[in-house]
């Protein structure tokens, strides 16, 4: 009979059937950019002496028994099924005793978050996967509340960890969490509660601090493929208690499987259509615009950045700057709060200006209807933006990847994509950004294009249709004419009271 032993990092495999192991070893790998391809995309044998650019998830040591990370214990167990090899599970994870205080901490919970909160204290470790939006972080905290454990939590972005530690601290007060910064870690800190920090600072914390931890936390845990964060997990053979978080609970790539390596069992799951219909998010009606450019004359397969197509028929095309900026300042003109979201700093800038030209000048010098952030911008110059635009005294706000992921802007009811990217996960975080309820908000609006000017950009611009088709807070429409969009603009009862009804302007 094969038995599995599970330790918290591990699961070692003994005495599987013969072959069997290879045979597992081949159903627990993903291949990475070394891989080699004929013309048809079939793998080519690997050149001798060479690594054949397989991950394989089973590990073989000469001088151990097999094992996997004990994430893919689940995966393990239904090919044992599949294949009708018998099996016995010995759990060899010893839950901890926890020196819990007395923690009068009031977190008001919406019931899905009730719920949440309550599988991960039921199991220990997994994952619970909410549409972004949907109050991840306050159903940590309440788990965190109930057990008390001293918890590891870490973000892949200090951006998520300052909004993390600030929710931390509201609910329990100040010095109740440390946000860790850097690899010098004070004395002190081995002694708090919670020490919050990002994935690649967690890698630099002394053996000595994470001895002390009782439970390990990982936010936005569809980051957990990285090597860094596994390497982290290994470090901490101690920790019982294991708990991740997502909107996401996939990858744009093909290394889905070194995430469930890390947390694979899903132990609660909500939905979008259900957080829609319980009044804690709302639709969004989509616009699909044509762009009225000419085909891009370049290479179909030349790099997206770098001077290639995305460079060229995206974040520095002229004319697709110009109807992105037209789009913007009407949906601002509109009373609309509009997130763009631009692909380079360039464009951002270039957007930015051509958005300023297009509205009135501010009441107040020291204030701008338009901002534009990024990476390079100061934490503190940015905190200020944001808060600017909640208030309402910012109507656009233009940035970069960095109101990706983690950024809440419940006020904001239109966004507008100007970056013409695809990939799955960075999407999905994406078009949610304005989807929270908020007082006054029944509908938020998307506005995307089609990009038919280059064979890759089309290939781009229907993935990311096909995705908002999957979703259920969406509903899209293309457009035929630029010159409709405002007419679907006063079909949705968002008027502009400028002009007549029916007369385009764009």
């Amino acid at each position: 009979m094969l038995q599995l032993v599970a330790e918290n990092v591990r699961t070692y495999l003994l005495g599987s059937p013969a072959g069997w192991v290879d045979w597992l070893s081949h159903r627990l790998r993903y291949p990475t950019n070394q891989l080699l391809l004929d013309d048809q995309g079939n793998p080519l044998p690997p050149v001798p002496g060479e690594w054949d650019g397989w991950v394989r998830l089973v590990h073989q040591p000469t001088t151990k028994p097999p094992w996997v990370p004990t994430g893919l214990l689940p995966h393990v167990c239904w090919y044992a099924q599949q294949t009708g090899v018998a099996y016995q599970v010995m759990d060899q994870r010893v839950k901890p005793e926890l020196d819990i205080p007395e923690v009068q901490v009031q977190i008001p919970l919406w019931p899905h978050q009730q719920e949440g909160s309550g599988a991960l204290i039921r199991h220990g470790r997994g994952v619970i996967d909410m549409p972004p939006r949907g109050g991840k972080t306050r159903t940590l905290c309440a788990v965190q509340r109930n057990m008390s454990p001293r918890t590891l939590w870490i973000a892949p972005t200090d951006r998520i960890v300052r909004q993390t530690h600030r929710v931390i601290e509201g609910f329990f007060g100040p010095g109740y969490a440390y946000h860790q910064v850097g690899g010098q870690v004070p004395e002190h800190v081995a002694r708090a509660r919670v020490i919050v920090c990002t994935n690649a600072t967690a890698s630099m914390l002394q053996d000595e601090v994470l001895a002390t931890r009782q439970a390990w936390i990982v936010d936005e845990v569809h980051h957990g493929a990285s090597d860094q964060v596994r390497r982290l997990g290994e470090r901490l053979p101690h920790v019982y208690y294991r708990w991740g978080a997502t909107g996401t609970f996939f990858r744009s790539g093909l290394d889905e499987l070194a995430m469930h390596a890390l947390l694979s069992n899903v132990v609660y799951r909500v939905t979008a259509g259900e957080l829609l219909r319980l009044g804690y998010l709302v639709p969004v009606r989509a616009a699909i615009l044509p762009l009225p450019v000419p085909r891009l004359r370049m290479a179909a397969r030349s790099t997206f950045h770098g001077g290639g197509h995305g460079t060229e028929g995206v974040h520095e095309h002229d004319v697709r700057n110009r109807v992105v900026s037209g789009v913007c300042a009407m949906l601002a003109a509109r009373g609309r709060s509009v997130v763009c979201l631009v692909g380079t700093r360039r464009q951002g800038k270039i957007l930015r200006d051509l958005v300023r030209q297009q509205l009135p000048h501010p009441a107040s010098p020291e204030d701008q209807q338009v901002e534009f952030v990024h990476g390079q911008v100061e934490d503190q110059q940015v905190g200020q933006a944001l808060d600017r635009f909640e208030q309402g005294r910012v109507r656009v706000l233009l940035g970069t990847t960095i109101l990706g992921e983690g950024v809440d802007l419940p006020r904001a009811d239109a966004l507008v994509l100007a970056r013409g990217e695809h990939a799955e996960v960075a999407l999905t975080q994406a078009i949610y950004r304005v989807c929270t309820a908020y007082p006054g908000k029944s509908l938020s609006l998307l506005v995307d294009f089609e990009d038919d000017h280059h064979p890759r950009l089309r290939e781009h611009a229907l993935a990311r249709q096909a995705k908002y088709a999957q979703e259920e807070l969406f509903q899209t429409d293309r457009l035929s004419q630029l010159d409709h969009f405002p007419l679907w603009l006063d079909s949705l009862g968002v008027r502009d009271p400028r002009r007549p009804l029916g007369v385009p302007a764009l």
